[in-house]
């Protein structure tokens, strides 16, 4: 497994792109570009990049557009994928709140220049081996996490549901239900401790 960084820029403009190919150093990263959001998409498939790069105005769509479709479409992206926008657009309102709510992480006022775009490189790099050393020391694999994570949601709801019958019957005084109910809810609370 390489140690480069997967990137994919997706933006049409050539200062940008120049700039991008100064910074983006083959040793040190792999970078993949886009020259519009329909290729972007196609890439994001394809590569599975732990960061994109992300021009606010493309050909064909926008940057929430692009966000949005990535959420429509239910693209596999991997939790430590971030996502950086390059604007020379004022941005702000709803716009800004869809671009955040669809998992937006930083982004840049365009003009920008190499050392604005390397100090921003440089903080993701930080965050990414945080996330993997996080993410190594967690022992679950992926599947297992899933699995362990329905057990609390069944745990939760067996919890909820034998604390509403619990109520009910303390109306009604029926002690043997009760009695059992209560080993429901200790069962689920057991489990719920286990995971």
């Amino acid at each position: 497994m390489s140690d480069r960084l997967k990137l994919l820029l997706i933006e049409d403009h050539p200062d940008t792109i120049s700039i991008s190919k100064q910074v983006f150093v083959p040793e040190k990263y792999d970078l993949n570009m886009a020259s519009n959001g329909a290729e972007g998409l196609k890439l994001m498939q394809k590569i599975q990049p732990d960061t994109v790069i992300l021009d606010f105005l493309l050909p064909d769509m926008n940057a929430a557009q692009f966000m949005v479709a990535l959420s429509e479409h239910n693209f596999k992206i991997s939790d430590s994928c971030f996502f950086f926008l390059l604007t020379a657009w004022n941005i702000g309102g709803e716009e800004f709140k869809l671009l955040f709510s669809h998992g937006l992480d930083f982004y840049l006022r365009k003009p920008f220049g190499y050392s604005e775009l390397k100090i921003m490189i440089e903080g993701l790099e930080v965050r990414k081996k945080i996330h993997d050393q996080i993410a190594s020391e967690n022992k679950l694999p992926g599947s297992l996490a899933i699995k362990a994570e329905k057990i609390r949601d069944l745990a939760d709801s067996i919890i909820g549901i034998s604390e509403s019958l619990l109520e009910r019957l303390r109306n009604e005084v029926d002690c043997q239900a009760e009695t059992e109910l209560t080993a429901i809810q200790n069962c689920g609370m057991k489990l719920l401790r286990e995971v």
